[in-house]
């Protein structure tokens, strides 16, 4: 193979390596299925170390050095990530495709998009959380995210929509008290 190949070969899979890490982290773009959603950072995962292997391949000494000791890093801090990733996945899979960690408890349609409530749960240590998000599926089982709120602890919270273009975010254990108001985007 030669240098301009291998050199290409290696920025493809940069390129797709930090693609893969921008959908999984960011979270603006979603899989639905929480299974193609583990599925995709083990994927991330075993592209870093392919980009780590592939790095002892470059004829360039800095490029060899620099690749090596940058993938090698990610791939050590990330390994117990790939073992837990695969627990989680085994579990989700076991549960039929159900993350109960990250649960939907209330929904409101507005126009094309769905405001969905989700409570988190860390397990027995832990108390749970809200986060309200604003959902659009842009492909079939892909979803465009917006947080719109995140609080822990907090167990539940009411929603409200007034006038068509802000979302009321009621504390449900106090008199539904407002804590927060949000203009929707159309």
């Amino acid at each position: 193979m030669d240098l301009t190949k291998r050199a290409r070969n290696h920025t493809i899979l940069i390129f797709v390596l930090l693609l893969l890490l921008l959908i999984r982290f960011n979270g603006i773009i979603i899989f639905k299925n929480p299974i193609i959603q583990e599925l995709l950072f083990i994927l991330a995962y075993v592209c870093v170390i392919v980009a780590f292997v592939h790095s002892f391949s470059l004829t360039n000494l800095f490029a060899k050095i620099l690749s090596s000791v940058i993938f090698g890093i990610i791939t050590l801090v990330g390994f117990p990530f790939l073992f837990l990733s695969g627990a989680d996945l085994a579990g989700t899979i076991a549960r039929g495709g159900k993350d109960y960690s990250f649960e939907c408890i209330n929904e409101i349609k507005y126009n094309a998009q769905k405001i969905k409530v989700y409570r988190t749960n860390g397990g027995a240590t832990t108390a749970f959380g809200i986060i309200v998000r604003e959902e659009k599926e842009i492909l079939p089982g892909l979803l465009y995210v917006h947080k719109l709120f995140d609080r822990y602890p907090m167990e539940t919270v009411g929603m409200k929509i007034e006038n068509d273009t802000t979302l009321l975010l009621m504390d449900t254990y106090n008199n539904n008290i407002v804590i927060q108001r949000t203009n929707l985007s159309n």
